[in-house]
This record gives C-alpha cells, sequence and structure tokens, in this order.
C-alpha cells in the first residue's frame, strides 16, 4: 500500500528499474507489488528481489506476473518458494535466477527455453534429479548446486560451453567423473562444500 507521500510502506519485495540501481519500489503486501506494476512501466523493471516467505497468497497471482514483466533480468526467490512455475520460462532476458534454499524437488525441462540465464542458484534446495534440460543451457556462467540431493553428472557439466564457475557437495559427485571434468575443464572454478 501507498502511504500519503507515494512510498511504500513496507520493504519486503524490492523492484529495480532498467539500467539503474535505483528501487522503482519496496512492497509489504502482495497488493502493493500489483499495484506497483500496475502504476509502474512494467517493461522498465528489470528485477524483482527481497520476496518475503510470510507472503504465501503469492502463488494465487505471481505466474501471470511474469507475462507482464518482459525485460526481468533478475529474479531472487531464495528461500521461499517450494515450486518452479512454468511461466518463469517466458522471460527470455532473464540472467540470473536464485532458488537457493527452497523446497522445490524438480526442475522442469523448461529451463533450457531461459537463453539468456547465465547464473543459477538452486544450491540448498529439494531438488532430487537434475534434468537434462539443464546441461543444454549454453549460456549459464555460474552454476550452484550444492547442498542437494542430486546427484551431478559432471561429464555433462563439462559440455557446458561458458561454465566458468561450479559449486558441488562432496556427495554429489563421482571421484572419477570429478577427475576428467578437472582434467577437460581446467577453465571452470570448481568449489566442493
Amino acid at each position: 500500500m501507498l502511504n500519503n507521500e507515494g512510498h511504500f510502506k513496507k520493504s519486503d519485495i524490492t523492484l529495480y528499474l532498467k539500467e539503474s540501481s535505483e528501487r522503482l519500489a519496496s512492497v509489504g503486501l502482495i497488493t502493493d507489488m500489483q499495484e506497483a506494476i500496475d502504476k509502474g512501466f512494467p517493461e522498465q523493471i528489470v528485477a524483482i528481489l527481497d520476496v518475503n516467505s510470510t507472503n504465501w497468497e503469492i502463488e494465487e497471482w505471481w505466474p501471470d506476473i511474469f507475462y507482464r514483466l518482459p525485460n526481468l533480468e533478475r529474479l531472487d526467490l531464495s528461500g521461499f518458494y517450494n515450486y518452479l512455475p512454468e511461466e518463469i520460462f517466458s522471460l527470455q532476458k532473464l540472467k540470473i535466477l536464485d532458488f537457493s534454499c527452497t523446497y522445490i524437488t524438480c526442475i522442469p525441462e523448461g529451463i533450457a527455453k531461459l537463453k539468456s540465464l547465465e547464473y543459477l542458484d538452486l544450491s540448498d534446495s529439494g531438488v532430487r534429479e537434475w534434468p537434462d534440460a539443464l546441461y543444454l543451457c549454453k549460456n549459464i556462467k555460474y552454476l550452484m548446486l550444492s547442498l542437494t540431493e542430486a546427484p551431478v553428472d559432471l561429464e555433462r557439466a563439462a559440455l557446458m560451453p561458458n561454465l566458468s564457475f561450479l559449486e558441488l557437495s562432496r556427495y554429489q559427485i563421482d571421484d572419477n567423473q570429478l577427475n576428467v571434468f578437472q582434467k577437460n575443464r581446467p577453465d571452470v572454478e570448481l568449489v566442493i562444500i
């Protein structure tokens, strides 16, 4: 809700303007975010950060919001969401996607539709298996997959041409695959937690 000065009262969700680190608005309630998008310029919004986990009603309207934000480049839902809505895959300019510390258990094959995606953080999530499509994300540079139950196929990860940073947990990898990966991709900074 807007206060008398035209500012948002709470700061649970933050929206950022294109080509600026200036905040468009900080919003506290779901209705505030809808109002910010309705009254603002949706094509200018490039980042949604700081989504507060107390706003569970977000699931009712959240998927529709993605179609209204064609230039969204960064989406941070860490510590909050329990599934990855298919509508996210309509965000063709999305570069940064953070779903760390979430309860999501699977990643849809549609992840490969995010052609601009460069940074993907799924660490400490409930993911049990990586889809084949994950390894088809050719522009990913930073991939954080640690503290998940899913083993990582390092042979396939080695084929990701732009990968420069990979974070894994020790129990996710096979020693033989690790040795082959390090030999074939010495250019990738590998962090094993």
